[in-house]
């Protein structure tokens, strides 16, 4: 989050507020890869970012699952993929259930370096052309 004043604004808002300069100053443009942002739309742009939080969003469901979030049809084999980049693959090996390990409310069974693995092997397996840390 970045902190404007007493206001938090995430990523996304703060692009949308950039993106809103007046048309009569020609001088401004927020070009992302050669493209003006003013001219896509929030759904598309929202599409080609992803963000991994400080702190993670997990579910009290299991491994693979957290992870699949980022990609509802991603295939079992995709899912380890995305670990394997976020180094966490040999970890959840460790567990007794594995990649089916239940992680907890909130991730309670995970150490917070565990929890932001999970989330960038989650953002991982999305793979955004743009990648916020």
């Amino acid at each position: 989050m970045l902190s404007s004043s007493r206001e938090e604004v995430d990523a996304f808002e703060l692009t949308r507020r950039l993106s809103c300069f007046p048309p009569f100053s020609p001088l401004i443009s927020i070009r992302i890869d050669g493209q003006d942002i003013s001219k896509v739309t929030q759904s598309s742009l929202r599409r080609a970012i992803g963000v991994v939080p400080q702190d993670s969003v997990l579910f009290n469901e299991t491994i693979a699952y957290n992870i699949a979030y980022g990609r509802e049809n991603a295939t079992d084999e995709e899912v380890e993929e995305a670990a394997k980049s976020a180094q966490l693959h040999s970890r959840i090996l460790s567990f007794p259930d594995g990649y089916e390990t239940k992680v907890g409310e909130r991730g309670v069974r995970l150490s917070g370096g565990e929890k932001q693995r999970v989330s960038l092997a989650r953002t991982m397996l999305k793979s955004p052309p743009i990648l916020l840390l």
